[in-house]
């Protein structure tokens, strides 16, 4: 049996599309992992008892009793009740007001600390990843939506609502219409693609067509990155777009609290990678105050899609303990 000191923990990150989880130990490695499925439309229950599934697969793959796992750190997309252990709304899961931590203590039989899945990546990013020079820091996960989250002095920052962070809900070009206001419906990779798209149905060339057979709604963050790095004129140019409306939002946000630190994450950043951060972190030079703040450094996340299981498994360690 493996030798862990302190008690390893399990981090789980519950997308859309997928359950990832794995089993951290006191070095904020993965020395297990695995990946299912999410099947939300089959209710809440399924996905729960999926979680413990998979909980129990990782604890035989590891050696391990349920008394040798300090806690369980769970990752949902949307707000979190932290003093209830409630989701407040999950959307991409049709979840809404539900209470899961106690279901998930019950199914798993380990203590469980629920909380946003963007504040346990970020937070993720700052104790092991690109951000552990700073305690102060703003994320920015791009993807299907745009995720946010803060870190101030070293401890995440969720304020009385729960929502603090939540970039993607900001408005960077009021008056621009329905549905056209927002960071997330302006620079989320599910914008990028809908302008692309409207864009090549109205006649403005691009490689991106022939990618995917003209086949529109197979573009996602890999084939846009691909474009991109290709020298595709009309993908440069909307994904820059994008990147100046984020590098706007994160700017404000800089200035309001003097970060000195943003980390860029989710599917889009990840494919992208400098091009990304560089194009970003031009919108930021361009828009923060004052103009002699030190230079603010724009990183892209460095555990990849693992930020948000060794995120969630270490604030679990450090909510359930490891005695």
């Amino acid at each position: 049996m493996p030798s862990f000191e302190p008690r390893p923990c399990i981090g789980v990150d519950i997308g859309g599309t997928n359950v990832s989880a794995a089993v951290v130990d006191s070095n904020h490695r993965p020395v297990r992992a695995v990946r299912r499925k999410t099947r939300a439309h089959l209710g809440h229950q399924s996905v729960l008892d999926r979680i413990g599934e998979i909980v129990a697969l990782l604890r035989d793959e590891a050696g391990l009793k349920r008394k040798q796992i300090a806690g369980l750190g769970v990752g949902v997309p949307g707000p979190v009740d932290m003093t209830h252990g409630k989701v407040m709304d999950a959307p991409n899961l049709g979840w809404k007001q539900l209470d899961i931590r106690d279901s998930l203590e019950r199914i798993t039989g380990l203590s469980t600390i629920l909380d946003n899945d963007v504040n346990l990546a970020l937070y993720g990013e700052v104790k092991a990843g690109a951000a552990v020079e700073y305690e102060d820091c703003l994320g920015i996960w791009t993807g299907t939506g745009v995720g946010g989250a803060l870190v101030l002095s070293g401890r995440l920052y969720r304020g009385p609502q729960f929502t603090a962070g939540e970039i993607g809900h900001t408005t960077v070009l009021p008056g621009a219409g329905l549905g056209r206001e927002t960071l997330e419906q302006l620079a989320s990779r599910t914008a990028i693609v809908g302008t692309l798209t409207d864009l090549m149905r109205s006649s403005h060339p691009s490689t991106l067509s022939a990618m995917v057979d003209a086949d529109y709604a197979q573009i996602r963050s890999k084939i846009v990155s691909r474009a991109v790095l290709a020298g595709d004129s009309l993908a440069i140019r909307v994904v820059r777009d994008a990147a100046r409306l984020t590098g706007i939002a994160a700017a404000n946000l800089i200035t309001t609290l003097s970060l000195p630190c943003v980390v860029l994450g989710g599917g889009l950043a990840t494919a992208l990678g400098d091009p990304w951060a560089e194009w970003v972190g031009e919108s930021v030079a361009e828009h923060v105050w004052p103009e002699s703040l030190p230079e603010v450094k724009v990183l892209i996340a460095a555990l990849g899609d693992d930020s948000g299981t060794i995120g969630a498994a270490i604030a679990a360690r450090e909510s359930c303990g490891s005695d």
